[in-house]
C-alpha cells in the first residue's frame, strides 16, 4: 500500500508538472506544413524550415533543413499537386533548387499538361533516416495529392534516427516510435533545454557530425537493423497512401561502389 500510494503521488507530481510545461509553451511538435493564413484562392500553406530541427533530438543546434514550399488549400481546380518525400539527395542538395529533380520534373510535366497548373512539392530533408521521412510524408497526404514520391534510404546509417548516427534511439521501428514520443513531453522538451549543448562544430558537415562510429563492418549487427528499419517505414508510406487513395511511386538507390564508403576514407 505504501509503494502504490508514492506510485500515485509520483505520477500526480509528473502529470503536474507535464501540464506546468505545457502552458509554459513545451511539448509536442510543429507541424512541418502549416497554415500562414488566408488568401482569396484558399489558406496559404507553408513548409517550415524550422521543423524539421525536432527530429534532431541528439544536435539541438545542428540540424537538417527543408526548403521554403507554399501552396494553397484547398487544391485549386484544374491543378495537379505531386509531393516529393526524402532525405538531401530527394531535396537536391547541395545543388540550388533550380538543379534538383523536383525542379525537372514540374518543368517536364507542365510541358506535356500545358493546359494544367502543376505542382510538384520538394519536401526533402537533409540528414534524416527513413523513420522522419514517414512522418513528413503523412502530413502532407492531408493536402490533397494526386501522386507521392518516394525517395529515402540513403541516411539509414547515419541521418538522424539512424542505426550508428548520434541522432540514434534504438534499433527497432518501436523504439524509434517510442522515442519520438517520449521526446514530445513537455517535461522532456524542458529538460533537453535546459542541457542543451553548443554541438555547431563549423568545420565538420552535417553528417560527420551524426556520425556515432565511421565504419559498420560486415557482420555488424546494424545493417539487418537498417535495412529493416528502411523495409518497414517504406511499407507504412505505401499503406498510408493506400489507405488515402493516393498512388505512391517509390524510387530505388543508386549503389555506392565495392569498397568505396559514402563518408570517410577511401
Amino acid at each position: 500500500k505504501i509503494v502504490m500510494r508514492i506510485l500515485d503521488k509520483s505520477r500526480s507530481m509528473i502529470g503536474l508538472a507535464e501540464l506546468g510545461f505545457r502552458w509554459a509553451g513545451y511539448g509536442g511538435f510543429s507541424p512541418m506544413l502549416q497554415r500562414a493564413g488566408p488568401t482569396d484562392g484558399g489558406d496559404l500553406i507553408l513548409a517550415d524550415q524550422g521543423a524539421a530541427a525536432s527530429w534532431f533530438f541528439a544536435n539541438p543546434r545542428r540540424t537538417g533543413e527543408n526548403e521554403l514550399q507554399a501552396f494553397l488549400h484547398p487544391k485549386p481546380a484544374n491543378t495537379v499537386r505531386i509531393f516529393c518525400v526524402g532525405e538531401s539527395a530527394m531535396q537536391g542538395y547541395p545543388q540550388p533548387r533550380q538543379l534538383a529533380s523536383t525542379s525537372f520534373l514540374r518543368a517536364m510535366l507542365q510541358d506535356v499538361w500545358p493546359g494544367r497548373a502543376v505542382e510538384v512539392i520538394n519536401l526533402g530533408t537533409t540528414a534524416v533516416a527513413s523513420f522522419p521521412v514517414l512522418g513528413i510524408m503523412t502530413e502532407a497526404l492531408a493536402f490533397e495529392p494526386d501522386l507521392m514520391v518516394i525517395y529515402t534510404g540513403n541516411n539509414e546509417f547515419f541521418g538522424t534516427y539512424g542505426v550508428a548516427s548520434t541522432g540514434r534511439a534504438g534499433g527497432r521501428p518501436w523504439m524509434l516510435r517510442m522515442h519520438r514520443t517520449l521526446h514530445s513531453l513537455a517535461l522532456v522538451q524542458a529538460v533537453d533545454r535546459w542541457l542543451g549543448r553548443d554541438t555547431a562544430e563549423v568545420d565538420r558537415t552535417l553528417m560527420e557530425v551524426m556520425m556515432a562510429q565511421n565504419y559498420v563492418g560486415p557482420n555488424d549487427w546494424k545493417r539487418a537493423a537498417a535495412a529493416n528499419n528502411l523495409y518497414y517505414h517504406v511499407a507504412a508510406m505505401i499503406e498510408r497512401c493506400r489507405a488515402r487513395g493516393v498512388p505512391v511511386l517509390v524510387c530505388s538507390l543508386p549503389a555506392n561502389e565495392r569498397d568505396l564508403a559514402p563518408i570517410g576514407n577511401d
